[in-house]
């Protein structure tokens, strides 16, 4: 046991954590209903990765890069009256597609290590990574609880939020946590399957939850739940970890969504 834990000691932590956070950040992009802009944050973060990759260039910065370029253009389309945001993002994600794989043809780099980031591995983490994963959830715990009852308004509405708190920088913060949350974790879940851990958790506990305090606790332990049960599947099986944790990760909201349907 204590070899084991020496072994993927760093590794659970990182998945402790990363589920954590995600399934933190998913309630608010879930409660907004902005879950698309996710997925073309995490795609954008993936181009930038794999083109950071292709220059031999830093992939974390990369990441960021593209998830700070899908954030800006989530939160420039959710306020543009004349543009569906849904379309548009959608018209984006496509772009973002074209950009990773345009990025990976005719590379001179290996192109393996480009598949690890559209499928990630959780065994790439080790102490830098929770070190900075822990350092985001405290940020978020702290952005919690100073603007928790403004969130809460945001999460209901955006024109109650302003009574609040100024509603534009919130929501502005939410999409920076997203950018950020993205980055850290595009290596260790991939990210063709990032948006699954950060989505599926939060709807799951939207449905069970009865109140919003109860909605956080629970998407919190989902996304932890869907990173360790992934991460053991992938263990196990063999399985790419990122698609394992997508599959496991959507079990609760599928099991509790087919019994509130049948109650």
């Amino acid at each position: 046991m204590i070899e084991w834990l020496a072994v993927f000691g760093w590794v659970l932590a990182a998945a402790v954590l990363s589920g954590a956070v995600c399934g933190a950040t998913g309630l608010l992009v879930v409660g907004l209903r902005i879950p698309f802009a996710v997925v073309c944050c995490s795609h954008l973060a993936l181009a930038g990765a794999v083109w950071a990759m292709r220059f031999d260039l830093s992939t974390g910065a990369g990441a960021l890069l593209g998830a700070a370029a899908g954030g800006l253009l989530a939160g420039g389309l959710s306020g543009a009256r004349r543009v569906d945001a849904n379309t548009a993002l959608g018209v984006v994600f496509s772009v973002s597609l074209g950009l990773v794989f345009l990025g990976m043809h005719g590379g001179s780099g290996p192109r393996v290590e480009a598949l690890s980031l559209i499928w990630g591995n959780l065994l790439f983490a080790g102490p830098r990574e929770v070190l900075l994963l822990g350092l985001l959830a405290v940020l978020l715990a702290g952005f919690g609880r100073v603007f928790g009852h403004a969130l809460k308004a945001l999460l209901f509405s955006r024109d109650l939020a302003r009574y609040l708190a100024p509603e534009g920088v919130l929501f502005a913060i939410v999409l920076v946590f997203v950018t950020v949350v993205i980055a850290l974790n595009l290596e260790l879940i991939g990210g063709l399957m990032l948006f699954s851990l950060i989505c599926n958790p939060a709807a799951a506990a939207l449905v069970f939850a009865r109140s919003v305090g109860g909605a956080l606790g629970w998407s919190i332990a989902f996304g932890i739940g869907g990173a360790l049960g992934g991460f053991t599947l992938a263990w196990a099986l063999g399985w790419p970890a990122g698609a394992s944790i997508a599959l496991v990760s959507a079990a609760p909201f599928l099991i509790v969504g087919w019994n509130k349907r049948t109650a």
